[in-house]
């Protein structure tokens, strides 16, 4: 199964026309034109402001293999030897 072929969307317009009917046909393209562009819309204004944001400010933590064994240790909870 490969992706949509040209078969595929004559079948997908046959009953999209046969359940809406020709009258309202004009009406759902457009309808669906709109969100369309609405959802374009709306990801590019996501995309721009998360370029604007850069990285995050937020500090990374401390990987627990930068820090020496004694200090491990310490914590309380830990079992130490």
């Amino acid at each position: 199964m490969g992706a949509f072929e040209p078969g595929h969307l004559l079948i997908l317009l046959i009953v999209l026309f046969v359940v809406v009917g020709p009258s309202r046909l004009p009406e759902v393209g457009k309808a669906a034109g709109q969100a369309l562009r609405e959802f374009q819309r709306a990801t590019a204004e996501l995309r721009d402001s998360a370029q604007l944001d850069g990285p995050s400010s937020v500090p990374p933590e401390a990987e627990p293999a930068d820090r020496p064994a004694a200090e491990a240790s310490d914590h309380p909870g830990s079992q130490g030897a």
